[in-house]
């Protein structure tokens, strides 16, 4: 009988309210560990919840951002309104001395 069986069966013996029939190999961490599922299912879910809301937030939602710089956008301007300009904004930048100058020092 291991050392754990022992212990749990003294446990029990010495407060017969909490007694749990047990089979024989099950000691008490068998049991916490198997009967809380519940509990562990639920953070799972909240967890994986949590990941996809941040998923979405951090990492698909930029891409949305990201089209304005493929756009001559303006603070009245709406995502709709802004005319596509391509890549005529990285075209205007990478003939800026003063942009070259700012990768150089920066």
């Amino acid at each position: 009988m291991s050392t754990l069986m022992q212990l749990s069966n003294e446990v029990l013996a010495a407060n017969p309210a909490v007694a749990i029939p047990m089979a024989e190999g099950d000691g008490i961490l068998d049991l916490i560990s198997s009967k809380n599922t519940q509990p562990q299912t639920v953070l799972r879910g909240v967890a994986v919840t949590l990941g996809i809301i941040f998923l979405i937030i951090f990492a698909y939602m930029p891409i949305y951002g990201l089209s304005v710089a493929f756009m001559r956008y303006r603070t009245f301007d709406t995502f709709q309104t802004a005319p596509w300009v391509g890549f005529e904004n990285f075209r205007i930048a990478f003939t800026d001395r003063f942009f070259w100058d700012s990768v150089a020092f920066s």
